[in-house]
């Protein structure tokens, strides 16, 4: 592999894209709505540096008939409280604490309030959603995929 090559995993082992889409399609049978989701899926994807996973979502998100104000100010929601609902907060708290833990524990207060705002096989849903949207960055940004690649439908969210 050349400095100018990319690992195209998927082509390599197509059991590897697999298993990432597995944690994608789990989210299937939740009832998270698919904006709040989008919105995880847009924060974790700033705070991973992952441009190309940030628009997708972004344009998924304002597809679905998500506000383009809510979608442009989600990196900064913690100014603007008044534009997201008390569960939407605690999905963004939960999304950033999980995002960049590093080797430190999830603070009692994130997952209290992550379980105040929803029930456990949400906050479940909310786990892999976040998991899943972390390895897509990873892989996106280790193996440096072209970002001029159409988003791929693998990624759409669920109704």
């Amino acid at each position: 592999m050349s400095e100018h090559s990319h690992l195209q995993y998927g082509d390599i082992d197509p059991v590897a894209l697999d298993t990432e889409l597995g944690m994608e399609r789990y989210r299937g049978g939740g009832d998270l709505d698919p904006k709040l989701v989008l919105l995880v899926k847009i924060r974790a994807s700033e705070l991973n540096g992952c441009s190309y996973c940030r628009a997708m979502h972004a344009e998924q998100a304002l597809a679905l008939g998500e506000q383009p104000r809510r979608v442009e100010m989600v990196a900064d929601w913690a100014d603007a409280p008044d534009i997201y609902s008390v569960r939407e907060q605690a999905a963004l708290t939960f999304t950033e604490s999980l995002t960049t833990r590093g080797e430190s524990a999830v603070p009692k207060e994130v997952w209290r309030d992550a379980s105040l705002a929803f029930d456990e096989r949400e906050v479940v849903d909310l786990l892999i959603v976040i998991s899943s949207i972390n390895g897509w960055n990873l892989l996106k940004s280790s193996t440096q995929t072209p970002t001029n690649l159409p988003i791929p439908v693998v990624c759409e969210p669920t109704s």
